[in-house]
């Protein structure tokens, strides 16, 4: 009995999202960051600012510290243009 043949999952380098983490990375490097970047950037570290500083036990810090990271490593950079993490 024959398997149908399988076909290779495809990812593409440019379905990699421009994270937060990328553009801090553009930034130490002294690479150019347009006014999109910089934004997302400013709001992302105030929002992380606002997230820690609300952790009251070291279980919630460290919770909110994981969340954090992963949405500087995950999400693409413009999420953080959202009004919802605007200064």
């Amino acid at each position: 009995m024959n398997k149908p043949e399988r076909k290779p999952q495809s990812r593409s380098i440019g379905a990699i999202p421009r994270s937060i983490t990328i553009l801090k990375f553009k930034k130490i490097n002294g690479e150019f960051l347009n006014d999109d970047e910089r934004k997302a950037l400013k709001n992302f570290e105030c929002y992380k600012t606002k997230i820690l500083d609300s952790s009251t036990n070291d279980y919630e810090l460290k919770k909110n510290f994981n969340h954090i990271n992963k949405l500087a490593n995950r999400h693409n950079y413009q999420e953080f243009l959202k009004v919802k993490y605007q200064i």
